[in-house]
């Protein structure tokens, strides 16, 4: 699967590239979080939705950092964020009335890399960190929709699936709290916006325009 593909390139980049640097922390995390999706009237022609819900997604993490100063680290990390989507619409699909019901999921693999910088350090070896990033979004959306139209009301459903690459930026505020010499808690809050669609341009793809407010708690490795 493509999604898969690029998540374990990337997470063998991210040990490699770090392992031969020195000062390097691998981490895994995980979260749930507020993500809105937009442009999802793109998925059809001529459809007016007049209700959706998308709030909660739930993200997963690896991460690597490199400190290369005191204060200063550069990270990058492989994110997988899930939610699901339910749609109600009215489309224009024929001579009568028409309605859409819509039970999709939706899949987006970011590759982010940012800068980070240490605002605070404590005696006992806590840091209080910010960061901001940018990423490129492998993504998908799909999954089961059924239609009522006509006069008689006539049901049919059909499944559909798109997939398209974008790209985003987050910012972020993270907490790390030190269990032994080399193992570490992290805490993170984490906004971002992403376009996860955006380099896709044929006839019939989607733009799925989302910004999503995440919490997201994991250990860190010293290597």
């Amino acid at each position: 699967m493509r999604l898969a593909s690029v998540l374990v390139g990337a997470a063998i980049v991210t040990v490699g590239v770090g392992t031969s640097r020195g000062d390097f922390l691998l981490g895994v995390q995980a979260g749930a979080g507020y993500l809105r999706l937009g442009d999802l009237e793109d998925f059809w022609d001529e459809v007016d939705i007049n209700h959706h819900t998308d709030d909660l997604a739930f993200q997963w993490e690896i991460s690597g950092t490199w400190r290369f100063a005191q204060r200063h680290a550069l990270r990058l990390s492989v994110e997988r964020i899930t939610t699901s989507v339910a749609v109600h619409a009215a489309a224009d699909l024929g001579p009568f009335a028409s309605f859409l019901y819509a039970d999709l999921e939706f899949e987006t693999i970011p590759v982010c890399i940012g800068y980070e910088f240490a605002l605070r350090r404590s005696e006992h070896g806590a840091l209080t960190l910010a960061g901001l990033g940018v990423g490129y979004y492998v993504s998908e959306l799909g999954g089961e929709e059924v239609y009522y139209e006509g006069d008689p009301v006539v049901a049919y459903s059909r499944h559909d699936t798109r997939e398209g690459d974008g790209y985003g930026f987050h910012g972020y505020l993270r907490q790390t709290a030190p269990i032994s010499d080399r193992l570490s808690l992290s805490g993170m809050l984490r906004g971002r916006w992403a376009d996860a669609m955006a380099f896709d341009d044929a006839d019939g793809d989607i733009a799925v325009d989302f910004t999503d407010f995440d919490f997201a708690v994991g250990l860190e490795w010293e290597i």
